[in-house]
């Protein structure tokens, strides 16, 4: 080492230029790693290593900063590789993963009941697939009122299922935004409308919906049921849809299928001295630039949401005191909007039931097995209630909403649902089925459609 070198290294512009240096790389680290910016957290790596390397060398006979410094060079060199092995590791498995979970239902409560760990397992893993085919198929919107859009043209895959999104968004069929002949529902809702099939040959209900009122019902005009539910929207985001996408594509009937994202919309029916964070959701996976980190964030987001809202519960008194004001809440306000948008468009409206695996009369044991990814579920069940109540109300002030309770043989049933809420093959169908015959008798009426009514519903 020169002398020149020696004297730069002892001289105290080195030691300040260290310790900005260091600071620096652990800014860009931070703020790139909050970003999701791949090559800025790789630049910030490097450059923790190298200012490490260069204390070392300026305090070479300070064991502790040795020791500080090895620990932090060799943690920022593990680090992508302990990260490349856990991808790699995770790719290999996932063949493997995604047919046992489904092909042995280790969601169903029936099958793993008494081992709430099992479903909490299994709702991760959901969440983690998610996550997955949401980098594939969801974009930033161009309308700054939607959080996101399903991205035009795309295509993803959860579990064993494709899903495709068609070039105007929507995931369907491709169609002509020009309505022509057929006669067109909408139908408007959540993932559990969109349809997060698990297997190759699943369908949504609004796909099967399509194909039952054709074959039922029949008569000159062809029936089309655009499949317009978006995973993660709430009414107030199917409100903007229904403004700027849906509208304009000339619909003659809107389905309305919302619940479990909007329940939030009901807290405000709280007097503020009742208030408590009602509206939380359970932390979601976080994009970050090492799979590594971001799993370890996820963890520790998941523990502490879980040790924060495993109390959470709505009690019969609560009900009540929410029940009387009803009227008041910001889902009232959201619901009434979607009837008048639809009674000034002259098209009538279907609002249907919310359905979940349990409800209130379902054993303690069943709703403990779902606690594992739905802490709060007793909370959603009194709100899914709430709700029930709310649209019974909506529904009986107009002749143009006809609300459909389809509740029967699937709310409170386990075996129809993956989860809390998103439905099976068989709980798809069922739900299918109720709007089926709600639907065809409408349609019947219809002079295009059958004996007896005037033209248009």
């Amino acid at each position: 080492m020169s002398i020149l070198t020696r004297s730069f290294l002892s001289s105290r512009f080195c030691s300040i230029g260290i310790i900005a240096g260091l600071a620096a790389c652990l800014g860009v680290l931070g703020y790139s790693y909050a970003l999701n910016s791949v090559l800025f957290f790789y630049d910030g790596l490097v450059g923790a290593v190298a200012v490490l390397w260069l204390g070392k060398l300026r305090w070479r006979a300070n064991v502790l900063v040795q020791m500080v410094a090895n620990t932090g060079i060799l943690f920022a060199l593990l680090l992508p590789v302990a990260d490349a092995l856990l991808v790699f590791l995770q790719n290999r498995a996932k063949s493997r993963i995604r047919p046992a979970l489904v092909s042995e239902r280790v969601f169903s409560y029936e099958v793993a009941r008494g081992n709430p760990a099992q479903f909490a397992v299994w709702w991760n893993r959901f969440l983690l697939e998610w996550d997955s085919l949401s980098h594939e198929i969801v974009e930033k919107s161009p309308d700054r009122r939607l959080p996101y859009r399903l991205k035009p043209g795309s295509t993803g895959h959860f579990f064993e299922s494709k899903i495709k999104i068609n070039s105007l968004g929507f995931r369907d069929q491709e169609f002509s935004p020009e309505k022509g002949d057929p006669f067109r529902i909408v139908a408007l809702g959540e993932s559990t409308t969109m349809g997060l099939t698990l297997l190759a040959d699943d369908r949504p209900w609004p796909d099967l919906l399509e194909e039952w009122l054709n074959r039922d019902v029949g008569g000159k005009r062809r029936v089309q049921v655009i499949n317009a539910g978006v995973a993660g929207y709430s009414l107030r985001d199917s409100l903007v849809q229904l403004r700027t996408q849906i509208l304009p594509l000339k619909p003659d009937l809107i389905v309305s299928y919302h619940g479990y994202n909007g329940f939030h919309f009901l807290d405000d029916t709280l007097a503020p001295e009742e208030r408590w964070d009602l509206n939380a959701e359970p932390p979601a996976v976080p994009r970050r630039p090492l799979a590594l980190l971001a799993q370890a964030e996820y963890r520790m987001r998941l523990i502490a949401f879980r040790s924060r809202h495993s109390h959470r519960n709505l009690s019969v008194e609560l009900f009540e005191h929410r029940k009387e004001r009803l009227e008041s809440s910001e889902y009232t306000r959201l619901f009434a909007e979607l009837i008048d948008i639809t009674r000034s468009e002259g098209i009538p409206l279907v609002v249907l039931g919310f359905n979940m695996a349990v409800n209130e009369e379902s054993p303690s044991e069943v709703m403990d097995f779902y606690r594992g990814g739905f802490p709060d579920v007793k909370y959603r069940v009194q709100a899914n209630r709430l709700q029930d109540v709310l649209l019974r109300r909506l529904s009986g002030r107009t002749s143009k909403v006809t609300y459909v309770d389809t509740s029967e043989g699937l709310d409170g049933h386990p075996e129809n649902f993956y989860d809390l809420v998103h439905l099976t093959r068989i709980g798809k169908q069922r739900l299918a089925g109720k709007v089926l015959k709600v639907v065809s008798r409408m349609l019947r009426e219809d002079g295009a459609f059958g004996a007896g009514g005037s033209s248009g519903l």
